[in-house]
């Protein structure tokens, strides 16, 4: 275990990546548990961790050991920074207490679909990509358990498994445009033509190595396509898109607005989740040709506000 280091102890070489209590900077460790414990043992500590880096290369040093257990751990870590904007991004408290229940499933499902997570967890990948895909899941996480507890009619749509797997895994093909995803500047329309490839990408990435739910390859493929049947791709002869990729579409857009770790938003203003839902609230009462099936937009904003109208801060 890495030791807290003391005010008194502080060697010249201090790191500069690593999990501080926040008040008490001199109090860090490279080790989140470790941090916590010690949260825990002195009651009079401000009780926010901060973490001090660059978060891309935190998770890019954590990828290159992900098929060991110290990686794993590592990556865990990652996932509580990266959730870190989502509980910023939003003033509501019970939505920020059930996303930190959400993130111990996510860290079981990590262990149990590791074979899943080593597709996603690849030098080749880009952070950000990876970061948006870990915010996106633990987010359908938390749909997939509103659901349970005030929709069971609606459990058909997928398991707990099916939720997780698609939210994490939808944007696999994006390994094939790296170089896309990193930019900052203008997307040409070159560029946005191989972007649109990236749900088909996916698709047969999974595929090739073995994903068999239909609902976790039906999200990867069609994330991207709408109800009022616009988006990409084309659906092939005898395909429809199911219930779960239209939720996970409505998330993907959310976490795209709301979140830091988003590829492009170096150019993006960052909004909150009580505007972004606001948006897809006004999306329901103005557009003629829905994006998504009405229910569904009505179960994330239910998930996500606990009916406590949030939209007048919008």
């Amino acid at each position: 275990m890495n030791e807290i280091i003391e005010p008194s102890k502080i060697p010249e070489e201090t790191p500069k990546t690593g999990y501080y209590i926040k008040g008490q900077g001199a109090l860090y460790s490279t080790d989140l548990d470790e941090i916590n414990k010690k949260i825990v043992n002195n009651p009079d500590f401000d009780t926010v961790v901060e973490f001090r880096g660059n978060i891309e290369e935190e998770l890019s040093r954590c990828i290159k050991n992900s098929d060991n257990e110290e990686g794993i751990k590592g990556i865990k870590n990652v996932l509580s920074i990266g959730l870190k904007d989502l509980y910023e991004s939003t003033k509501n408290e019970n939505f920020r207490e059930e996303i930190q229940k959400t993130k111990k499933l996510v860290e079981c499902l990590i262990e149990q679909y590791k074979e899943s997570f080593y597709l996603l967890f690849t030098p080749e990948h880009e952070p950000s990509t990876i970061l948006h895909s870990l915010n996106l899941m633990a987010l359908s996480l938390h749909v997939y358990q509103y659901i349970k507890n005030n929709y069971p009619e609606y459990l058909s749509i997928g398991s707990i498994q099916d939720f997780a797997l698609a939210g994490l895994l939808h944007d696999t093909g994006k390994i094939y445009i790296e170089d896309i995803v990193k930019k900052t500047e203008k997307l040409s329309d070159s560029d946005w033509e191989r972007i649109k490839k990236h749900p088909q990408d996916g698709y047969n990435l999974l595929k090739k190595t073995g994903t068999t739910s239909e609902r976790v390859l039906n999200a990867t493929l069609y994330h991207h396509r709408r109800f009022n049947n616009t988006g990409y791709p084309e659906l092939a002869p005898g395909d429809k898109v199911l219930p779960l990729t239209y939720l996970i579409g409505i998330i993907d857009s959310l976490e795209a607005i709301t979140s830091k770790s988003r590829i492009h938003n170096a150019n993006r203003e960052v909004i909150s989740m009580e505007k972004a839902l606001g948006m897809l609230h006004r999306d329901i009462q103005t557009k003629t040709s829905l994006f998504y099936p009405i229910d569904l937009y009505n179960i994330i904003i239910n998930s996500l506000t606990n009916g406590e109208g949030v939209f007048k801060q919008s």
